[in-house]
């Protein structure tokens, strides 16, 4: 009885562990995309607008004619 009691103690340390790495890592990576979307705007300040106006976190679609030519 104690073993299965020690399992499953063990099991839930595990599935919290796993949980609370899960929810550092999204919010490393939403750290991340946040400042890499504030680099595209410094990147592309013409197509910053384009972005503001909408209202979610859908990147906007560019084609390649709105790009800079890089030379």
């Amino acid at each position: 009885m104690y073993d299965l009691a020690a399992v499953m103690y063990r099991a839930a340390q595990v599935e919290d562990n796993t949980s609370q790495e899960m929810s550092e890592k999204l919010a490393r990576l939403e750290y991340e995309n946040k400042h890499l979307r504030e680099v595209l705007q410094l990147s592309c300040p013409v197509q910053s607008t384009e972005y503001e106006e909408k209202q979610g976190d859908e990147v906007p679609q560019h084609t390649s004619e709105q790009w800079p030519k890089m030379d």
